[in-house]
């Protein structure tokens, strides 16, 4: 009898340790199929107030700040888009679950950083005190919508104030917007010996400033002989005569959509993996590392996948798929979108 006893102690024991054994599972590899929509809390990424020092690729992580960023390649963490539907202060752009603008908040909606109004004027000043000589500025008539008005010649009397001149006496305004202190334009382009640069701005806006610049040091400006808006994201600039230099665009605000980028290409990625991931990159003109991006992922892609979308280098955008369904996938060919908000 006692033996007996000992015997079922000792099982139960056993059976104990045993049940205590299994109290950790991998998920990676003793799980299929894995559903988390009726969970009621899911947290897939470590979070903190700093970014750790170290990462390996494909790690995500959320900074109590509210970014999210992911390993982009073995200790260097990238930013990933903004939030779909907040629009505190600093975004730029709401978008609904395709990438496309749905609206601009409130803190995208500022005009130019200086305007200035003047009547039956051949010349006007204009006192920006934006403390910057890297400007770009157009005058506009009072017509509805207003076009432009070009300038006969400009001179930038120091990095607080421009003075235009017109061939003969105009009425409207001008508006100045600044590029330097560290930032860039919403869009520049390059040309050689050109007479019209047609400027694929996508900045999907008519409330835009504009200009030309040669090569030399310090830049001067290339003053255009017309200028034509094809549409919202589309500008034609023509010269007199051939000139080599940039132009760059600048979007206003007001109530115009916010300045943004927005890209498409089909992609394939082949065969992946049960818990492995795959990238595939496409170009975007104008994107560059650490830009914030709003991801559209296709309707129909294959369930137990799940994506990261980055500027990883300048004018590239890779995309990042990853298959947690279980089993290896091998998702067909099909149109990702990325908007890049500037």
């Amino acid at each position: 009898m006692k033996v007996h006893s000992f015997l079922v102690g000792w099982l139960l024991a056993a059976g104990w340790c045993g049940a205590l054994a299994q109290t950790k599972v991998d998920l990676r590899t003793q799980s299929k199929s894995v559903d988390f929509t009726g969970a009621s809390l899911t947290k897939p990424a470590r979070s903190a107030a700093t970014l750790p020092s170290t990462c390996s690729a494909g790690e995500m992580f959320y900074l109590s700040s509210g970014a999210l960023y992911t390993c982009s390649s073995t200790n260097n963490w990238a930013k990933m888009g903004t939030v779909m539907g907040n629009t505190n202060s600093g975004d730029c752009a709401r978008f609904d679950a395709n990438g496309n603008v749905v609206d601009g908040g409130a803190a995208c909606g500022g005009g130019p950083n200086f305007q200035q109004s003047f009547t039956s004027a051949t010349s006007v000043t204009l006192a920006h005190n934006l403390n910057s000589t890297s400007i770009v500025f157009n005058c506009f008539d009072n017509s509805t919508p207003p076009l432009w008005i070009l300038p006969q010649s400009v001179a930038l009397t120091n990095a607080n104030t421009l003075t235009v001149t017109f061939a003969s006496a105009q009425t409207g305004s001008c508006v100045v917007n600044a590029d330097g202190a560290g930032s860039t334009p919403n869009f520049q382009q390059a040309f050689s010996s050109a007479t019209s640069v047609t400027l694929a701005h996508n900045l999907n806006s008519t409330s835009i400033v504009f200009d030309c610049f040669d090569n030399s040091t310090p830049p001067l400006w290339i003053l255009p002989k017309s200028a034509t808006m094809t549409n919202a994201n589309t500008l034609t600039v023509n010269f007199a005569a051939a000139q080599s230099g940039s132009c760059a665009v600048n979007a206003t605000g007001g109530t115009a959509s916010p300045a943004f980028l927005m890209g498409s290409a089909s992609l394939s990625f082949g065969a992946i993996a049960q818990a492995a991931c795959a990238q595939s990159t496409f170009s975007l003109n104008g994107a560059n590392p650490g830009d914030s991006i709003a991801p559209g992922w296709p309707a129909t892609l294959a369930t137990g996948l799940t994506g990261t979308m980055l500027a990883s280098a300048a004018n590239t955008i890779t995309v990042q798929l990853c298959n947690l369904s279980g089993a290896t996938v091998t998702p067909a060919a099909q149109t990702f979108k990325a908007t890049v908000i500037h």
